[in-house]
């Protein structure tokens, strides 16, 4: 319980006066909340986890002019097609493996390095891994991050691509948030009704939450 309550304190929300919070994207899952300061600025979206649904990917650019890099192991092609969408069958990891590779070798593939850039995440438990591996020096190269992060009330951090169980222990989370607050300010957090709600102690967790946050 001790634990549970050092994880939540590494939730704390900042605001940026005149700012706005926008959605982009769907209605319902598909779509994220960004702050709206230095959108236009924007060059690339890296986009892990893409699933069934482009949406979001596909208003930065319409608004924002920004070109999208998807990647995911588990689909064969994007949900659409568009000539700034750029699509590749590789899953994101803490390390090369055969179908996932890192954040940062994905950045040094495409040369993207000095350009403006946001991370958009949403890959059923393999963030915690991911982002406790990623150097400081490559999530430093992000505007903004916005991530689903899976396991809050548990142990567990849903059921990767593929099938199986992955297990993430507190203290992982814990580091992982620790580890992003030093470079960003969480900007916006809410609930993602897929996940469960659990009532622990004194404490009301939903399991999944997406969180944004600014460099």
């Amino acid at each position: 319980m001790y634990q549970r309550a050092n994880l939540l304190k590494e939730l704390k929300i900042f605001d940026f006066p005149g700012s706005q919070r926008v959605r982009i994207g769907s209605d319902t899952d598909g779509g994220y909340v960004l702050l709206n300061l230095g959108l236009n600025s924007i060059e690339v979206l890296y986009s892990y986890g893409v699933g069934d649904n482009s949406d979001f990917e596909a208003v930065i650019y319409e608004k924002y002019n920004a070109i999208a890099r998807l990647y995911d192991h588990t689909i064969d092609s994007a949900p659409i097609k568009k000539n700034f969408l750029y699509f590749n069958n590789d899953g994101v990891g803490p390390k090369k493996v055969h179908d996932r590779n890192t954040i940062e070798n994905h950045i040094n593939e495409n040369d993207d390095h000095g350009k403006r850039l946001i991370l958009q995440m949403d890959v059923e438990g393999a963030e915690w891994d991911t982002l406790l591996a990623t150097p400081n020096s490559v999530l430093d190269l992000f505007d903004q991050i916005v991530i689903e992060v899976h396991g809050l009330a548990t142990d567990f951090s849903a059921t990767l691509n593929g099938g199986e169980v992955h297990q993430v222990s507190i203290d992982k989370k814990i580091k992982v948030l620790k580890k992003i607050n030093d470079f960003f300010y969480l900007y916006h957090v809410h609930a993602n009704t897929e996940g469960d709600l659990f009532y622990i102690e004194w404490f009301t967790i939903p399991d999944v939450l997406e969180l944004t946050f600014i460099n």
